[in-house]
C-alpha cells in the first residue's frame, strides 16, 4: 500500500510538472502598452522605455542582445559604462543624468567587468559585453577540460567529456543566457576537479586547488548570487567525507578555501564603500544599496507561478502594487519593502495552505521532471553500479541546492541552469563509473602527504645468501 501510495505521489508531482510547464508555455497575446504580468496572469503591466525598439515600435527580442541579456540588465549596464566614463568611479551609473549606484549587491561583478573592460580597452558596450562572457565560459570550459583529461586515460573518453561540457554550456545559454549560466560555468569548472582530488594529486596540489576554487566561487557569488552555494557543497562534502586523504591535509584545506571565499567579498565591500562614499558627497540624498539579497520579494511573486486569486503573477509590478497598498512610499526593495512581502507570504501560507502547498508540490514537480530528463540513463547507472556514498551525497545536496531557487520563486529554466548542469554531470559521471572507464579507482590512496612525516618504514628481514 505504502509503494502504491508514493507511486500515485511521484505520478502527480511529474503530470502536475509537465501540465504546468505545457500551460506556461502558451502565447498570450500584448497591446501596444501593456503585456501580461506572466503567461498565466491576468494583470497587465506597462512596458519599460527600453522593452520598446524606437525606430519599430515592437517589442525588443532578447535574442538580438549580445550573449542573449536580459533587456532591463543591458539598459542597465549601458549606464553603468557611461557612469564609469564620467566619474571615474567603478560601480557608478547614470539615469536621467543623475548618478546612482550601478546593479544590486548580489551582481555586482558583471557590472565591474563590464564597465572596467569597455574603459580600458576602449570598446562599445556590445563588445565588452561579448569579452566578458565569453572570457567567462572559456575559463570555465578549459578549466573542466583540464579536469576532465586527469580523470580519464582514452581519447574516446576525453572527447565524451569535452562534448558533455560544451552540451551543458549550450543548453545553459540557449535556456537562460544573461547571467544565468554562471550557475551551470561553475560547477563546469570546478567539478571534474573536484571527483580527481578524491584519491589522486599530491597535497601541495590539492592546496592549491582548494584555494584556486575559494576564489572562484566567491567571485562567482557576486556575478550570480545562487552559482556558489552547490558547488561549494558539492566540494565542501567530497573534502569532508569523500576524500581518502588524511585527515590534517582535508582540515587544512577546508579552512584555505573558507579564507579564499572572503577575498573577493573583501574587494567588491570596498569598491562599493568608495562607491557609496563618492555619490553620498555628490548627490543630496543618496543612500547606501541594500547589502543583502532580496528573498521575500521573489517568494511572494512565486506564487504567482500557477493562476490563482491571491497573486496576479510573477512579476515585480505584483509585488509592487501589494506593498503600495499596505504600506505607502516603501522603498522599492527597502527593508520595509521586504518586510511586509514577508508579512504577506505567511498571510497566505495561514489562510491559504493548500494552495502554497499545491503551487509547492507544483514547482518540485517540474523540477523533478528537468532532473529526470538531463539526469536520464545516469540514474539508471547509478543503481546499477552505486557510487560511493560521500560522492553521492556531495552530488545531490548540489542537485537539492540547486533547484531550490526556482523552487522559491519559479522554476522556469533560466533559473535551473545550476540543476541540469548538475543532473547532466552527475549522469556521465555515473554512466562512466558504471562502465570503469574513469581511469583510477576510489579506493586508492593519494600520494604521500608533504604536510606530514613519512611513515616510518618497516625493515627488511634479511635471509642468508
Amino acid at each position: 500500500m505504502l509503494n502504491i501510495r508514493a507511486l500515485n505521489l511521484v505520478a502527480a508531482l511529474l503530470l502536475g510538472g509537465a501540465a504546468t510547464l505545457c500551460a506556461q508555455a502558451e502565447p498570450r497575446p500584448d497591446s501596444p502598452d501593456l503585456r501580461p504580468c506572466s503567461e498565466l496572469s491576468s494583470l497587465k503591466v506597462p512596458l519599460a522605455p527600453e522593452h520598446v525598439d524606437r525606430a519599430t515600435g515592437r517589442l525588443v527580442s532578447q535574442d538580438r542582445l549580445p550573449m542573449r541579456l536580459d533587456i532591463g540588465r543591458y539598459a542597465n549596464l549601458r549606464r553603468a559604462v557611461e557612469g564609469y566614463w564620467r566619474t571615474g568611479v567603478l560601480l557608478t551609473a547614470v539615469n536621467r543624468d543623475r548618478l546612482v549606484a550601478a546593479g544590486y549587491d548580489d551582481d555586482v561583478a558583471i557590472f565591474f567587468l563590464v564597465s572596467a573592460v569597455a574603459s580600458w580597452f576602449h570598446m562599445g558596450l556590445d563588445g565588452a559585453i561579448y569579452v566578458v562572457f565569453i572570457g567567462l565560459i572559456c575559463l570555465s570550459l578549459l578549466l573542466g577540460l583540464s579536469g576532465v583529461f586527469a580523470l580519464t586515460r582514452s581519447r574516446l573518453e576525453r572527447v565524451l567529456g569535452l562534448v558533455v561540457l560544451i552540451a551543458v554550456v549550450a543548453i545553459a545559454y540557449r535556456l537562460g543566457g544573461d547571467i544565468y549560466v554562471i550557475p551551470a560555468l561553475v560547477p563546469v569548472a570546478l567539478v571534474p576537479w573536484a571527483i580527481y582530488f578524491v584519491a589522486r594529486g599530491t597535497d601541495r596540489e590539492f592546496l592549491v586547488y582548494a584555494a584556486g576554487t575559494g576564489l572562484f566561487l566567491g567571485f562567482s557569488r557576486f556575478l550570480r548570487i545562487d552559482s556558489m552555494m552547490p558547488t561549494l557543497a558539492f566540494v565542501g562534502l567530497l573534502i569532508a567525507v569523500g576524500s581518502r586523504r588524511r585527515r590534517q591535509p582535508r582540515l587544512l584545506a577546508l579552512g584555505v578555501m573558507a579564507i579564499a571565499l572572503l577575498i573577493p567579498a573583501l574587494f567588491f565591500s570596498r569598491l562599493m564603500h568608495e562607491r557609496d562614499a563618492y555619490l553620498q558627497a555628490r548627490v543630496g540624498g543618496y543612500h547606501a544599496a541594500l547589502g543583502h539579497h532580496v528573498i521575500w520579494h521573489n517568494i511572494y511573486i512565486g506564487m504567482g507561478f500557477l493562476s490563482n486569486p491571491y497573486v496576479p503573477g510573477y512579476c515585480d509590478q505584483a509585488g509592487i502594487d501589494v506593498v503600495e497598498a499596505a504600506m505607502p512610499g516603501a522603498a522599492y526593495l527597502s527593508p520595509a519593502y521586504e518586510s511586509v512581502l514577508k508579512s504577506k507570504v505567511f498571510e497566505l501560507l495561514k489562510l491559504h495552505p493548500r494552495f502554497v502547498l499545491f503551487s509547492l508540490f507544483s514547482k518540485i514537480g517540474v523540477a523533478v521532471l528537468m532532473l529526470l530528463i538531463a539526469a536520464n540513463l545516469g540514474l539508471l547507472a547509478a543503481l546499477r553500479t552505486p557510487k560511493p556514498w560521500g560522492m553521492e551525497m556531495a552530488f545531490w545536496c548540489a542537485i537539492i541546492l540547486s533547484a531550490i531557487p526556482g523552487i522559491l520563486a519559479v522554476p522556469v529554466p533560466k533559473y535551473m541552469t545550476g540543476l541540469l548542469a548538475f543532473a547532466i554531470m552527475y549522469s556521465a559521471y555515473s554512466i562512466g563509473f558504471a562502465r570503469g572507464t574513469l581511469g583510477w579507482d576510489l579506493s586508492e590512496q593519494p600520494k604521500q602527504s608533504i604536510l606530514l612525516p613519512e611513515e616510518q618504514k618497516e625493515p627488511r628481514e634479511l635471509t642468508a645468501a
